[in-house]
């Protein structure tokens, strides 16, 4: 690891040469398929899969027919991941007033009368 930022810098640009002669390199070598796809025949079934957005996991499911048409989609993006559950909070105004318990100052506590 390297903390002197000129040095860094150095570096960098030593990664980013040799980033770009090694695409050159593969375009260069490459060799286009025979054929542009495969052909797959249709079936039924479901298929599903998750991949990594820039805000958290996005998941996918998807439903086919016997013709290869979807009969059912879910995608559930990051953003509905990250909401409190609606079930806790049904409402606005309780989920303000949630928050605003939670994040208000704590009073200390005070002295009970001697007798």
């Amino acid at each position: 690891m390297c903390r002197n930022p000129v040095r860094s810098i150095v570096v960098r640009a030593l990664e980013v040469r040799y980033a770009v002669q090694e695409a050159l390199r593969m375009i260069d070598n490459y060799e286009p398929p025979s054929t542009p796809h495969v052909d797959v025949p249709a079936r039924a079934g479901t298929g599903h899969g998750a991949t990594e957005a820039p805000r958290g996991l996005l998941y996918h499911r998807y439903t086919l027919d016997s013709e290869g048409t979807v009969t059912d989609a879910v995608l559930v993006p990051p953003a509905s991941q990250n909401r409190p559950p609606r079930t806790r909070t049904p409402s606005r105004r309780m989920y303000g007033a949630y928050w605003k318990r939670a994040l208000r100052p704590a009073t200390p506590p005070t002295k009970s009368p001697q007798r």
